[in-house]
């Protein structure tokens, strides 16, 4: 089902539940935003919330059966059409919650995974997304068979949902099969395309983020002033907005050029079965040479949204350098993030900041401009085609043995290979 179609649906009423133990006030509150904003990501809309405090999970039913039969009586009296987990639930725990409340009953990484199912638009995406959740189903048949066969669709049905799963295993495990060949050939032909584009020469610049950051707006910002305009990518104010790379050249006059890619927003507890999804949209992050993180500073705790996106952007980054932007500067909760001396704020709806930004990523690829001499060929003028297009040319004049020229140039762009031009 398209997003514009999604758009003029009635939106289902979501009942969210949370199970503590140990947690501050503050994780809990940050846990019961976030969760909030999966289900509007998803099309729904929070009516009510139950929490509560655990010294252990139960196995059965991860909450006390009283709390179970309160949320059961919050469905009937409230027309609740799905109520969400943020726990993980079991097999057994799916099939005792689905018996006792009389709408859908799913958990925070389903969501998640429908909104992969939403966002992804290429055909690896879109079977990335299918495989998790294929994967993630399986071995919860019984507990999704009433959830998915309830009346209506909607939330937690997109993607491969809509199949009664429970009724052929094998069928599935054939489909798992089949999805898990096809993506290899898809991943092969990128990985082609991938090392071409190294080949080109041209620097690569990865934005990186916690997901609805900004990132994507930015890189439009960025595209407008300095690429094609009408190469714009697609934003939106919600989680996962981007799933599949994209790539645009920023090219401004009298500069040398670099390959913008943005990529998947990451997430606190990523859901081990969307490793795969993520792993395809972060290949530019592994071959980048700078990596743009993008902060949203109107998120309160901030700091530790950072902290995860760096952590699991590690095993990608490759020695990268990283520049630090706080996006949403003009409506910051928080002076600084981390490392505070680092870090650039800007607004991606202000000219002057995405300028300043560009220059800076330009400053980091290539070094500050600075005054060059050199004598061409005459019979290798395509040097001084590339610096009228890429460099400030001061003065020009034929001698003996060729072409004098007198440039202001950033230093890193006199060593890119002339493919690149």
């Amino acid at each position: 089902m398209g997003e514009e179609t999604q758009k003029h649906l009635k939106a289902e009423r979501c009942l969210i539940v949370f199970a503590f133990q140990r947690e501050t006030e503050d994780e809990r509150r940050r846990r019961m935003a976030e969760l909030s904003e999966i289900v509007h990501s998803c099309g729904g809309v929070v009516v009510g919330v139950v929490a509560q405090s655990l010294d252990r999970l139960h196995a059965k039913s991860l909450i006390g059966t009283g709390k179970v039969e309160e949320i059961a009586a919050a469905v009937e009296q409230d027309d609740i059409d799905l109520v969400v987990f943020e726990e993980e639930l079991t097999g057994a725990q799916r099939g005792y919650l689905s018996d006792a409340i009389s709408c859908k009953v799913l958990d925070r990484v389903d969501l998640i995974l429908d909104i992969f199912a939403q966002r992804a638009r290429t055909p690896k995406a879109k079977l990335d997304v299918a495989l998790a959740q294929l994967e993630y189903r399986l071995p919860h048949l019984r507990g999704y068979g009433k959830a998915l066969s309830r009346e209506g669709g909607g939330i937690g049905t997109r993607g491969p949902g809509e199949q009664k799963l429970e009724t052929d295993r094998r069928a599935i495990e054939a489909r798992i099969k089949s999805i898990k060949n096809e993506r290899e050939r898809i991943a092969t032909q990128e990985q082609e395309s991938s090392k071409k584009r190294r080949q080109g020469a041209l620097p690569i610049v990865s934005l990186i983020g916690y997901t609805n950051a900004g990132k994507s707006t930015l890189m439009n910002a960025l595209v407008s002033h300095f690429g094609e305009a009408d190469k714009a990518v697609y934003a939106d104010d919600r989680l996962f907005a981007t799933l599949s790379v994209q790539l645009r050249r920023i090219d401004e006059a009298h500069e040398p050029p670099y390959l913008l890619a943005d990529t998947v927003g990451f997430i606190e507890d990523l859901p081990e079965k969307l490793i795969n999804p993520f792993e395809s949209t972060l290949s530019e992050v592994e071959h980048a040479d700078l990596l743009v993180h993008v902060i949203d500073g109107s998120t309160p705790g901030v700091g530790a949204r950072v902290e995860t996106v760096m952590a699991q952007s590690a095993p990608y980054r490759k020695g990268a350098s990283v520049l630090y932007v706080m996006n949403k500067a003009d409506v910051a909760r928080e002076p600084l993030a981390s490392p505070p001396e680092e870090t650039l704020r800007i607004s991606a709806h202000d000219e002057e900041d995405v300028v300043r930004l560009h220059r800076r990523i330009l400053d980091e690829l290539y070094g500050p401009k600075e005054e060059r001499e050199m004598t061409l060929p005459f019979d290798d003028l395509d040097v001084l085609s590339a610096l009228h297009r890429h460099a400030e040319v001061l003065d020009e004049a034929a001698v003996d043995d060729g072409l004098f020229v007198r440039f202001r140039a950033r230093p890193g762009f006199l060593s890119l290979k002339r493919e690149a031009f």
